[in-house]
């Protein structure tokens, strides 16, 4: 039966059809049911009537919604033609049409010719999209049905909230863009988890010298770079001899490989000037040595640096949850008949299972290395080493800052004998 509300307010309405073919047969000839959806109806400015089902649970779901097309309706803000068949590939298109214009480096070009960004993947399965299937229609898409499918789904996989929400970032960037291109009028709801803090891995200078004797001589030059430059891995990979004075010690960064767009000459540590004059140029890259030995740079330089860690006890192979991080050392390596993984102890983590992987520093916790070795000399200010490191953002530095319980237990230690001193110089 239909909700009306008041005239020209629209209503809200449960269809009805005919239950049974009975042709006057049955007691109840006009027997009917009633549809479990809730419809909308309503007038536009131009007096255009529109009808719409919604996914709504009860009749004041319903009402809400009627009340969101009415507002648009009172601000000239009508359906937009094509926006219930609006399918998932055409925003996803203009997505990463998006990336081109704006020359964005997380836009990756796959072995195939294929774009892709980080997250998208995951997407493009949700959405059942191919190269041959645009996938679902956008008008499907409920908040509660990406809650349970999409993010507690992934949990259940032993995926990390930082990485789904990578893929939920994408896809609201996706609605909004189709927002602004006016294929949809408003962008549905998509819940993004919050990501997990950084981790807190880090080399100290000691153990970052360890790590050059026990690695493959070859990379120490890579290494140095990482820890005292405090340059990230692909850029570090690309620099070319042009962009080095060795005799003036400075390092020119290429504005393309970096994500800040920074082109400031930087200075180079003493130490990264020695291991670079030790190296015999071949060709234009300064690491090429390096670069020979495969085209999965990243994935390279990883594995040299995670067997290290692994030599020096600094990391280790456990069971880990990809939510809380808690780890399970006790429990025994994973056998090839083992069907189930364990479930995340963690009350917080239910129905999460742990996943068997290297658990420890890696290639990238150099960056936070540079900060912590910089800091801990004592010498230099934050925005000084943010000169070294490139970062534009002192939030994102300080994400990168951390701090050895045994140099705050030494400034502690400090505190009243500084104080002491000061009160002896007062009295002076």
């Amino acid at each position: 039966m239909a909700k009306r509300g008041k005239y020209g307010q629209g209503r809200v309405y449960q269809p009805t059809y005919k239950a049974c073919d009975c042709k006057g047969e049955c007691a109840d000839p006009d027997h009917r049911k009633t549809v479990n959806k809730w419809y909308i109806q309503w007038y536009d400015n131009a007096g255009i009537q529109h009808r719409e089902s919604t996914n709504a649970k009860t009749e004041t779901e319903a009402r809400k919604l009627l009340a969101v097309k009415l507002g648009q309706s009172i601000q000239g803000i009508g359906p937009v033609n094509g926006e219930r068949s609006l399918r998932y590939g055409d925003i996803r298109e203009d997505l990463l049409h998006d990336f081109r214009i704006r020359k964005l480096k997380s836009l990756e070009t796959l072995s195939d010719g294929t774009e892709t960004v980080k997250g998208l993947t995951k997407l493009d399965e949700f959405f059942g999209f191919t190269a041959s299937d645009p996938g679902r229609k956008i008008s499907t898409i409920t908040k509660e049905e990406w809650e349970k499918e999409f993010i507690i789904g992934r949990r259940k996989e032993g995926v990390s909230d930082g990485t789904i929400a990578n893929s939920a970032k994408l896809l609201r960037q996706m609605l909004n863009i189709a927002v602004d291109n006016k294929k949809l009028v408003a962008a549905p709801k998509i819940t993004v988890p919050k990501a997990p803090p950084a981790r807190e891995e880090f080399l100290t200078k000691e153990q970052f010298d360890r790590l050059l004797e026990y690695s493959d001589k070859k990379f120490n030059p890579v290494f140095k770079f990482l820890f005292y430059q405090g340059v990230r891995i692909s850029e570090t990979l690309g620099i070319t001899w042009k962009q080095l004075d060795l005799k003036a010690g400075v390092y020119s960064p290429n504005e393309d490989e970096n994500k800040t767009g920074n082109n400031e000459p930087k200075s180079l540590h003493a130490e990264v000037v020695i291991a670079l004059k030790k190296i015999k140029p071949n060709g234009n890259y300064v690491f090429a040595d390096v670069r020979s030995d495969g085209e999965n740079l990243g994935k390279m330089i990883e594995g040299v640096f995670r067997n290290a860690m692994l030599e020096l006890k600094y990391g280790k192979p456990t069971w880990t949850c990809s939510q809380c991080r808690a780890t399970e050392d006790d429990r025994p390596a994973p056998k090839p008949e083992d069907k189930f993984a364990p479930r995340c102890p963690n009350s917080k983590c239910k129905n999460v299972p742990m996943i068997y992987k290297y658990v420890g520093p890696s290639p990238h916790c150099l960056r936070a290395s540079c900060v912590v070795f910089y800091r801990e000399s004592g010498k230099m200010s934050d925005r000084e080493i943010m000169e070294i490191t490139g970062h534009s953002s002192t939030k994102t530095f300080l994400g990168y800052s951390r701090t050895r319980q045994k140099s705050i237990k030494s400034k502690m230690d400090m505190a009243n004998e500084n104080r002491n001193q000061n009160q002896k110089e007062d009295a002076a």
